[in-house]
């Protein structure tokens, strides 16, 4: 057996991809919300029988090497690579990689080999006594230093360095990975008397570092986190997302925190479904996986949320990506470390009373405007209008609205004027994704609607008899669907029995897409054999009639051309097959 085959045999695409997407059971298919476009209603399908996927959203398509080529941003050799060592294949054929591959497995490896360092000398080494008892201090477990992969990096100038070099790696190769640096008289290490904090991407691999100071009286920021390189940006990743994301789809609520200490206490007090962002604010690669494993968020940052541009970005980010955002609110201005560590029961009933965002932002402002005058009520306004201007579902919109108008004692449509006045002055904030859909006429769906309910049918060939009897696939206007259509018809010309997966291998590659489209589209739920009949019947008559009125439309410029050019024994002969096929439109219609 060919080893891509046999890779795809020994790994289901239905296990892989609900590692990173929460899926919902349809008909014989899956759905998720599709991880490569932003979107609020899943139109990404998986087939368990086929072991294909498809969204019908982005018009991305593929199998288990395509799916994590595209989750990845891979090239063939590295997926395949992976996929490889995850199904226990050994490749003899497929060995050839990239320059660029080349390079990021080399600084896999060497993010591997300087966490394993810096975790032994936090857990084994007389150097790390100092780290170990500054985090038994913050009431960090030995447990969770194990679970986290945490390290500390010691104070001397080269020591992760020497001993990478020792393990045969070049210094450029550690200084591209972000771990040491060039000075005038050599290489130092990057990280020293750091705690170290790895950063994991979602196959639990090491492709970054932060570095938390441990010498109070050392002038230095209190944290350092890695440069970006070929396998790490700061704003694709999410700190402990590889070790929560089970606790996330299981809550279906996601706490996002600003510093690794405050996911290490609140996963230790039993809120495990937490993850830590890096940088000012939510970005748009972050939204996107969180919503791999759920449609809520739960905000508990250390910033003013109202007042933080940054911060509100991020949130109108998550809004526009149909997420529902709350916020923790936590009594006498303390962070999640120590609202967790001080006591977990207190935390775990904060975390469910957390309120939706923009409830929050109105309680905040009244808190901050107590003045029950016009100019308290006018600063009020001024603060929210804008950013209830930029919600981007009209029923969440419309109520807040209503709330902050019952608060204030105006009228909504005040308020709503005040608002309209702002949207005008704003930029568009997104683009309707047209260029990602592609425009088709009604003859061509209609086609295409056909050829799913042929490929889902319970007899494909009964079917496809069916549709031949009415139809001569001959006449079909979208090329991949004749082709299909013909290639059925000789293949039950022979007898055969139709396997899907089977049938698909023999078409030509340009075609398959076109093929599992067909095989994944949602079709309605028949209640019963009759009632899918009526709809392939009436699926059948309106294709034919739109082949028919096609036809009529060609061969009405060809009498009108034969007129042109008095050519009368021409103009006979098509006006008599005009008249057939007007008969035939009206004997449908």
């Amino acid at each position: 057996m060919d080893e891509l085959e046999l890779i795809k045999q020994k790994i289901n695409l239905v296990d892989l991809i609900s590692e990173n997407l929460t899926l919902k059971k349809a008909g014989r298919n899956f759905k998720a919300l599709c991880p490569f476009h932003g979107e609020k209603t899943p139109s990404f399908v998986i087939s368990p029988e086929r072991q294909i996927w498809h969204c019908f959203g982005c018009s991305r398509g593929g199998d288990i090497f395509g799916y994590l080529m595209e989750l990845d941003h891979l090239e063939f050799p590295e997926a395949l690579k992976i996929l490889a060592n995850r199904a226990g294949v050994k490749l003899t054929r497929y060995v050839g990689t990239s320059q660029e591959s080349a390079l990021k497995d080399k600084l896999l490896e060497i993010h591997h080999l300087a966490q394993e360092f810096y975790h032994f000398i936090l857990t084994k080494h007389k150097l790390g006594d100092r780290a170990r008892n500054y985090l038994k201090q913050r009431g960090v477990t030995d447990k969770a230093i194990v679970t986290f992969g945490l390290g500390f990096a010691p104070a001397s100038w080269d020591n992760l360095g020497r001993f990478l070099i020792k393990k045969g790696y070049k210094p450029n190769d550690i200084e591209i990975a972000g771990l040491i640096s060039k000075g005038r008289t050599g290489f130092y290490d990057r990280f020293r008397d750091r705690i170290m904090f790895p950063l994991q991407n979602h196959r639990s691999e090491t492709i970054a570092f932060a570095g938390r100071v441990l010498n109070p009286d050392i002038k230095e920021a209190k944290y350092i986190n890695s440069p970006e390189t070929p396998i790490y940006i700061k704003g694709n990743t999410l700190y402990g997302l590889n070790i929560t994301k089970e606790a996330i789809k299981k809550e279906g609520s996601a706490i996002i925190v600003e510093g690794e200490f405050d996911l290490i206490s609140s996963f230790q007090a039993g809120v495990a479904n937490v993850v830590a962002i890096k940088g000012s604010a939510l970005t748009l690669a972050q939204v996107n996986l969180i919503k791999r494993f759920t449609d809520r968020l739960i905000l508990s940052l250390d910033k003013d949320l109202a007042g933080d541009q940054a911060a509100r970005r991020g949130i109108e980010i998550a809004d526009q990506n149909g997420l529902d955002i709350r916020v923790v609110t936590i009594p006498n201005g303390k962070d999640p470390d120590e609202a967790a560590r001080e006591d977990a029961v207190a935390w775990k009933k904060a975390v469910k009373k957390a309120v939706p965002f923009y409830e929050f932002l109105i309680n905040s402002a009244f808190s901050r405007f107590t003045d029950n005058d016009i100019y308290a009520k006018k600063k009020i306004a001024e603060e929210l209008l804008p950013i209830f201007a930029k919600i981007s579902n009209p029923v969440i919109q419309g109520h807040y609205l209503k709330n902050l108008s019952e608060r204030l004692v105006i009228s909504e449509e005040k308020l709503n004027e005040g608002m309209q006045k702002i949207r005008i002055t704003l930029p568009i904030a997104r683009k309707i994704q047209a260029e990602n859909k592609i425009s088709k006429n009604h003859e061509d769906l209609l086609e295409e609607h056909l050829l799913s309910m042929v490929l889902q049918a319970k007899d494909i060939a009964v079917t496809l008899h069916q549709v031949t009897e009415k139809i001569d696939p001959s006449d079909f206007h979208v090329m991949p669907v004749k082709k299909i259509f013909m290639e059925l018809i000789d293949l039950c010309s022979q007898n055969q029995t139709i396997n899907i997966n089977d049938f698909s291998q023999k078409l030509p590659s340009e075609i398959v897409p076109t093929l599992d489209t067909a095989y994944l589209r949602d079709l309605p739920v028949f209640p019963d054999e009759d009632e899918y009949q009526k709809e392939l019947v009436k699926t059948i008559n309106a294709t034919k009639v739109s082949i028919l009125r096609q036809k009529i439309k060609t061969l009405s410029e060809a009498i009108t051309k034969a007129h042109d050019q008095s050519d009368e024994n021409t103009l006979k002969d098509l006006k008599i097959r005009l008249h057939d096929l007007v008969a035939d439109l009206k004997a449908l219609s």
